[in-house]
């Protein structure tokens, strides 16, 4: 982003996880547990329950790259599909998953499909939570990206321009429950406009003058991509904060990740 703000990692307490885990349902009836159709650039199932931090983590998309899994960050059961990368709370360094930047990710169109699950309600949080990051801060430009859940429950996707500004799509998700799975689809670039969908629901694209909120306005990321962005990806915090090209995350998420996509199309979206 253009400016570092007075964004902090949050110290937030530990939930209160009930014994239900609620495994949502696919919006369009498909099987989210089955191999895609189009083989995405990146794919992680995160079945290999137990892989040790610091050692490669197989991609099982086209794109040759491995990931790491940082800090207490690990891949538990209770998955969406299987097993699922786990967020825990309260670590003194953020948890995460870390992927290394390819010249595969530099896309002009594309969609990130994954599924979430947040292991406290949004009225518990102190700051955003980090869901999928590539960017840095004090950086100009175009093809920053960040996925977040907002303080008000919202889920946040943020796609800078070159020269500094940002589109912002967001959808509303208040009433997400703690420890239910949700599937959020993020779609960029080409003729169409930043889209952000919630279990098939799309949220409202627009821009305002407080870059990290939801507001009012006229989309302006129209065709903008993620091409010029050099970073790597972080999966489960955020980078908003962190040096260009350094993977340093904050603002963690307290939870899970699943089946997560990125594809160099934006499908049907």
């Amino acid at each position: 982003p253009d400016l570092a703000g007075d964004l902090r990692q949050s110290d937030l307490s530990a939930p209160d996880m009930p014994r239900a885990l609620d495994r949502g349902t696919d919006p369009d009836g498909a099987d989210p547990c089955a191999a895609p159709t189009e083989r995405p650039l990146l794919h992680f199932t995160f079945d290999d329950i137990g892989h040790p931090p610091d050692t490669p983590l197989s991609n099982e998309g086209s794109t040759p790259v491995v990931a790491y899994l940082k800090n207490a960050a690990s891949i538990a059961a209770q998955g969406r599909c299987g097993g699922a990368l786990l967020i825990p709370p309260d670590q003194d360094d953020p948890p995460h998953l870390v992927i290394p930047d390819h010249g595969d990710f530099q896309l002009r169109v594309g969609l990130i499909d994954l599924w979430v699950r947040f292991d406290r309600h949004h009225t518990e949080l102190k700051d955003m939570e980090g869901i999928i990051s590539r960017d840095a801060v004090l950086q100009k430009q175009g093809g920053h990206f960040a996925l977040l859940r907002t303080k008000e429950g919202n889920i946040l996707a943020r796609l800078q321009h070159q020269g500094g500004g940002a589109g912002i799509a967001c959808v509303a998700a208040s009433f997400i429950a703690a420890r239910s799975w949700h599937r959020v689809q993020v779609a960029f670039g080409g003729n169409a406009r930043l889209r952000v969908y919630l279990d098939g629901t799309v949220g409202t694209a627009q821009t305002n003058d407080k870059d990290w909120e939801c507001g009012s306005g006229l989309d302006s990321t129209l065709g903008v991509g993620i091409e010029g962005n050099q970073n790597p990806w972080v999966v489960g915090a955020s980078t908003i904060n962190a040096r260009d090209g350094v993977a340093q995350a904050s603002l963690p998420l307290v939870g899970a990740i699943d089946e997560l996509r990125l594809y160099g199309s934006r499908g049907k979206l």
